[in-house]
């Protein structure tokens, strides 16, 4: 298991004599947290006979972890990068007894955010020639302050963040000859950040031991190689002390030193790399729970891998090709295959080179992405929220860092370039406002300031809303949304779905309103948009036949009587134009179907019958009017069928006493039904009274 920023602490502990107290630490709650923020959590109950506490985590975290043993506490600096991590716990007694804890750390997205950066803000380091710079809290006050080492100066500057982006102070620590880089973590274990600089200019490593006010102690400095440069940490021999391995520019070896628990620092490794190695890099690359060593060469286009055996030595793999003068290593896993790969900036070149691990401590690919202007210090970040790790890259010839976009499957984007400094050499990604997205801090060799450029918010990309409104009662509301990776729809009657575009099946006119979808995009970003739909009812039909009967032999009809007018008969007999043909069918009852579309097009229909006779006994009792009866004999009812209209005329209807038993006003309506099955069976008479006089005719009543 990698060490990352391994903490101990020492506290009094009282004994009582010939009495030895069991150890014991309580459980730890899971924690969250998102990218380069801080935080604490505390154990469940204070430790009992502790004297240090180690402080483990799993993966490629590199954020500070911090224990306190007389509380238990364990905080948390510069969380980074995203993923979930297993944090583990353990505590010590002096008598050499030990428990262990372990909770869980998910170290989540930025809040809403497209890699792009804004301010201005350039903070005054009074020294020349910036080139190394840290994160750390060296104060104690939960919020993130910068470490920055002048070249041309033998000091290092803190400067204590405010917590809202600013930073004060102008507190110097006066180191050796040319300072170069910086690495913090807690190497005398009292709980309290320290850091080690590199001395290009003395052959050594200078360390100075935190008060946990700002301020800082010597100690005695460290030999290692001719001008070393950058410095890492980590743990080589797994003895849960910190150690630190320098690239030595001038000597082409790597200077491997080993902590004693106590800030001092021993051993006389030093590792046989490639031509004018720059940087170094440490982490578990092969899974096999040992830190790692990898080292650019500037003078051999290369990247030595050094894999390490968990006690101080190391077993060297082939070198990997990249690009001329290579400098900056970038640690990830950029293709989400569960293996650290590398990028490593290339400064004449102009390039920066991608490598894929395997896992095994070997690397593939020779992809270089081009970047002008002399591509100089590569942080790793998560800039756009979206969970990939992202790059950001000074350009040195430009005055810019250059923001990569990754995509999670080993490619990147630009997405914009920031400007700073002049001469920027160094990035680091960190959290200096709280507002849950990365910011940048850029160390400018020769404008003798920090330059600091906070994350933004982002624009959520999510296109808007939409549905196939309006639509018709009993159809189907669709909505449709693009982009996005989690989804809450809201609306009338209940409505809500976390679906990207769902439906509304056999919709109702209630379910019209407005509906609202509160997204979040790729990018972490949220936002309520919304859209109205509109469900039209359907319109109210009816239909009466204007004529329900007509005889088997008569002419087609012209068929009406559908409310509202205008609409569609359909059924056996139909013809194209609302026309029925008895011809096409045989005598018998028929149910037309009208169906009518309103200017919604909304459609609904009514049912009516119409009856086909077979008119035996057919009369035509006025050649001149064209009035004809039928059927003769009758059953229950007969009809008067006036082929052209006269307007108002009346029909009499006499038994075979001559009585009057009914009498019809059709008020001119072309065909009339009348009704007779309350009528006995016999002979009756049908009395016509029309302009051209009085007629008659005899009508048999079949009941």
């Amino acid at each position: 298991m990698k060490i990352t920023k391994l903490l101990f602490v020492l506290s009094a502990i009282y004994t009582l004599p010939f009495i030895t107290h069991a150890q014991i630490l309580s459980d730890y709650a899971p924690v969250t947290i998102a990218v380069s923020r801080d935080t604490s959590v505390n154990p469940q109950a204070i430790p009992v006979n502790t004297s240090k506490i180690a402080v483990f985590s799993s993966g490629n975290f590199s954020g500070v972890l911090t224990a306190n043993p007389a509380s238990g506490r364990v905080t948390i600096t510069d969380a980074k990068p995203v993923g979930n991590y297993t944090i583990t716990v353990k505590a010590f007694s002096s008598s050499g007894t030990s428990s262990t804890k372990t909770f869980s750390l998910i170290v989540n997205n930025t809040e809403c955010s497209d890699g792009r950066f804004s301010g201005n803000f350039n903070y005054p380091i009074i020294r020349p020639n910036l080139t190394g710079l840290a994160i750390g809290d060296f104060n104690g006050d939960d919020k993130q302050d910068l470490l920055a080492a002048h070249l041309g100066y033998n000091s290092v500057s803190i400067r204590l963040g405010n917590g809202t982006g600013g930073f004060t102070g102008n507190t110097e620590e006066g180191v050796s000859s040319h300072p170069y880089s910086l690495a913090v973590g807690d190497f005398d274990r009292d709980g309290k950040q320290d850091f080690i600089v590199s001395n290009e200019g003395a052959n050594l490593i200078a360390v100075r031991l935190g008060n946990g006010a700002g301020a800082f102690g010597s100690m005695p400095n460290v030999p290692v190689g001719t001008a070393p440069a950058i410095v890492a940490l980590g743990d080589f021999n797994n003895d849960a002390k910190l150690d630190f391995a320098v690239a030595n520019f001038q000597s082409n070896t790597v200077s491997i030193r080993l902590g004693d628990g106590s800030g001092n620092f021993s051993g006389s490794l030093n590792l046989p790399v490639g031509s004018y190695p720059e940087f170094v890099a440490v982490e578990d690359i092969n899974h096999d729970g040992n830190d790692d060593i990898l080292v650019s060469n500037s003078g051999s286009q290369s990247v030595s891998v050094r894999l390490g055996n968990g006690n101080a030595t190391f077993t060297s793999m082939p070198d990997v090709p990249v690009g001329y003068n290579a400098y900056s290593i970038g640690l990830g896993d950029f293709n989400s295959d569960g293996n650290l790969d590398m990028a490593v900036s290339n400064f004449a070149s102009n390039t920066l080179s991608l490598r894929f691990g395997d896992g095994t401590g070997a690397f593939t690919g020779s992809g270089n992405i081009p970047i002008p202007g002399g591509p100089y210090s590569v942080t790793i970040g998560n800039f756009n929220g979206d969970g990939h790790l992202d790059l950001a890259v000074t350009i040195y010839f430009q005055n810019k860092v250059s923001i990569l976009l990754g995509d999670g499957a080993g490619g990147f984007t630009f997405q914009n370039q920031v400007a700073v400094g002049s001469y920027p050499v160094y990035v680091v990604a960190g959290d200096f406002n709280g507002d849950r997205r990365q910011d940048l801090a850029v160390a400018n060799y020769t404008d003798h300031n920090i330059s600091v450029r906070l994350g933004i918010n982002g624009t959520p990309s999510i296109s808007p809303v939409a549905s196939n409104s309006p639509v018709c009662e009993g159809q189907t509301v669709q909505f449709y949304s693009t982009g996005g990776n989690s989804f809450l729809w809201s609306g009338p009657n209940g409505f809500s779905s976390s679906t990207q575009n769902p439906v509304i099946l056999n919709s109702l006119a209630s379910h019209s309103g407005i509906y609202s979808l509160s997204f979040a995009d790729n990018n972490n970003c949220s936002a309520t948009v919304s859209t109205i739909v509109r469900v039209n009812p359907p319109p109210l039909v009816s239909s009466m036949l204007v004529q329900d009967s007509i005889c088997s032999d008569d002419a087609p009809i012209i068929l009406s009587g559908g409310i509202p007018a205008g609409g569609v008969f359909s059924g056996p007999g139909v013809l194209p134009g609302n026309i029925f043909d008895p011809a096409l069918v045989v005598a018998g009852n028929y149910y037309l179907n009208y169906s009518y579309t309103d200017a919604n097009h909304c459609s609904s229909s009514a049912i009516d019958k119409i009856s086909v006779l077979i008119c035996t006994g057919r009369d035509e009792l006025d050649s001149q009017d064209r009035l004809t009866i039928y059927p003769n004999p009758a059953k229950d009812f007969f009809y008067v069928n006036l082929r052209s209209k006269l307007g108002m005329y009346q029909i009499e209807l006499f038994n075979i006493e001559c009585k009057l038993v009914r009498r019809w006003n059709p008020d001119g309506e072309q065909v009339y039904k009348c009704l007779i099955s309350d009528l006995p069976s016999g002979v009756y008479f049908l009395k016509y009274n029309s302009a051209q006089g009085i007629k008659m005719i005899q009508l048999e009543i079949l009941n």
